[in-house]
């Protein structure tokens, strides 16, 4: 995952990842690996801050926070209940959103940090409604992420409050991991089987890119 520098400044080329359950950084060609944490859960979706100084990550399906050098590790948003599950944080400034089971077990839901809703779906066990995988834009205005409530998952944008929800594609597969670009005019994302795809941040002028999963963009700067 490039290291997100929503500031436009030039700054350490780190990147999170996750081996092992676990979170690392590394500089961007690979070199200077090293473990951030070290837990008997998961440790998943890292996503650092605006200015590159924290991560937040889900552990144990919790969302925690750590600033870049693994130091002061703590839980953000606890589980209230057992099954509640908390995952995929994107930073923007002050504000984290994440996407959580709380509304209820088969229903996910996108939240900003600690517990306001920002997406209602109708979601159930055998109702379609997940919202999931947030991403902020550069500006901190928009969030787009992945939705099934039109029986299929395609990716969607709304204002950083949750108003506006729109959906951008259209597309025969189930696409899912959008990323807005350093400028936010694009975003990329991927559609199963497995082909990462870009198009303007209005949805138009979507074209095929490669084959592969977990698309990125290098930060600018």
């Amino acid at each position: 995952m490039a290291f997100p520098d929503r500031s436009g400044r030039r700054s350490q080329p780190l990147r999170a990842r996750t081996g092992d359950e676990e979170i690392y950084v590394a500089n961007a060609d690979g070199s200077g690996i090293r473990r951030l944490t070290r837990s008997r859960g998961p440790d998943l979706s890292p996503a650092w801050s605006s200015d590159g100084r924290r991560l937040a990550w889900s552990r144990n399906a919790e969302i925690w926070t750590m600033s870049a050098t693994g130091a002061n590790q703590r839980a953000l948003v606890r589980k209230a209940q057992p099954w509640h599950e908390h995952y995929s944080p994107t930073w923007h400034g002050a504000t984290i959103v994440y996407s959580s089971s709380r509304a209820g077990f088969f229903n996910p839901e996108l939240y900003a940090a600690p517990a306001r809703r920002l997406t209602f779906t109708k979601g159930a066990e055998h109702v379609l409604g997940d919202d999931g995988m947030p991403d902020f834009s550069p500006d901190g205005r928009r969030i787009v992420f992945t939705s099934n409530r039109d029986q299929q998952s395609e990716i969607y944008v709304m204002n950083r409050n949750g108003s506006g929800q729109r959906r951008l594609t259209r597309t025969p597969g189930d696409d899912f991991l959008p990323r807005f670009s350093p400028d936010g005019t694009q975003i990329a994302f991927v559609s199963l089987p497995g082909t990462v795809l870009v198009m303007d941040a209005d949805g138009t002028g979507a074209r095929r890119l490669t084959a592969g999963t977990d698309a990125d963009w290098r930060p600018a700067g």
